[in-house]
């Protein structure tokens, strides 16, 4: 399997609790020499006041855990894009604990 296709599973673990409140995570570039993967964050996570947090300690954290040759993880915007959905944690009164459940998740499997 090479590291885009190790990627790409590593995404696919992530999308249902993304998909749970209507985001999800395009899979743009793996770039092996540098170890930087570009995504592009989708639905309500594009303008998510939570973004940030879902890439660094969901996204992230979790390709970088299953391949090691990566070292970061970069979300990119088309520039003629404008969101104007409402984003996930409009919608949340607890915007973050479905995250922080499935980091607890992830880290006591």
């Amino acid at each position: 399997m090479d590291t885009m296709q190790k990627v790409e599973k590593c995404l696919e673990n992530i999308r249902p609790a993304l998909e749970m409140h209507q985001g999800n995570v395009e899979l743009v570039e793996v770039d092996e020499k540098e170890g930087v993967v570009k995504v592009r964050l989708e639905g309500a996570c594009k303008g998510c006041p939570m973004s940030q947090v879902t890439l660094k300690m969901g996204i992230e954290a979790e390709i970088i855990s299953q391949v090691p040759s990566i070292k970061q993880v970069v979300a990119i915007e088309d520039e003629h894009e404008h969101n104007e959905e409402k984003s996930c944690c409009s919608k949340q009164s607890d915007e973050d604990k479905w995250f922080y459940e499935l980091l607890g998740q992830k880290q006591g499997e």
